[in-house]
């Protein structure tokens, strides 16, 4: 997803091999991490506020996060 401020979530493979929710503002990625077995970021409103969710043995949660 993408805002009108040009900020794009999504999800990147980290070093863990795992899949981490991933936040690109204006080309610099910042990994919002990873809690269990992946986290995925879907979408993202005007003042940056991220949704996603993250699965730990199976179980899946929402998140939101915010600076």
């Amino acid at each position: 997803a993408i805002n009108n401020r040009g900020q794009i979530v999504g999800y990147s493979r980290g070093q863990d091999g795992r899949s981490h929710a991933t936040l690109w503002d204006h080309g610099t990625p910042i990994d919002l991490g990873v809690w269990g077995d992946w986290c995925l970021a879907w979408d993202i409103n005007e003042p940056g506020q991220v949704v996603g969710a993250c699965a730990n043995n199976g179980e899946e949660h929402a998140f939101l996060w915010e600076r």
